[in-house]
């Protein structure tokens, strides 16, 4: 009889009190609100289907800022090391210059829209909490390199004030080394200098 009693006392404790090792907060305090701070904010992150013609006129409609595109694909490994300098860059100096990442994984096959691939491209983009304007190229990633003048990627193209194309980055040549051109020593310098200067 007095294990019964004990046994209905203790369910009854538990029943009031829970088992959790954390203490109980009351439904109606202030505090079951979430804390603004406590909250790593996702930001939002989205990528558009446009041609390489319908993207220049998106660089053209940036005048006043330095622009950075930055053409890159899932399957290249530079480029993909190299990503997370270009969303710090688009971060740190998101109020006076334009960014944009265009993605050329569209190879033009017969059975492949650009649409099949929006979900790779817009998985990486996420997890790299890239925020900046994406594109992904509805030309074919050969036609895309054709317009840039290179044979592969990564290519960084840095467009003035003005919208006119300053410097396009590429590893064609050895102009920059071994380990080809970075955003630490060739592009972020780049960006800072037409910054500072009057656009010219």
């Amino acid at each position: 009889m007095r294990f019964v009693r004990w046994t209905s006392l203790a369910f009854l404790l538990i029943s009031i009190f829970g088992c959790s090792s954390s203490p109980a907060v009351p439904v109606n305090s202030e505090s079951t609100d979430i804390e603004v701070a406590d909250v790593v904010e996702q930001p939002v992150v989205r990528v558009d289907i446009k041609s390489w013609e319908q993207i220049q006129q998106w660089v053209a409609s940036q005048q006043g800022k330095v622009v950075v595109v930055d053409v890159w694909s899932t399957s290249c490994l530079p480029c993909v090391k190299e990503f997370p300098h270009f969303v710090a860059l688009h971060e740190e100096l998101a109020g006076e210059i334009a960014c944009a990442s265009v993605n050329i994984d569209y190879y033009g096959v017969e059975d492949e829209k650009p649409e099949d691939i929006k979900p790779r491209v817009l998985t990486f983009l996420t997890s790299r909490r890239a925020s900046m304007q994406n594109f992904i190229s509805s030309d074919p990633d050969e036609d895309v390199l054709k317009q840039i003048a290179t044979a592969s990627i990564p290519a960084v193209l840095v467009y003035d004030r003005d919208g006119k194309l300053h410097t396009t980055f590429k590893n064609d040549e050895v102009a920059y080394g071994p380990e080809g051109f970075n955003y630490a020593d060739d592009i972020t310098p780049l960006v800072r200098q037409l910054l500072s200067s009057d656009g010219s």
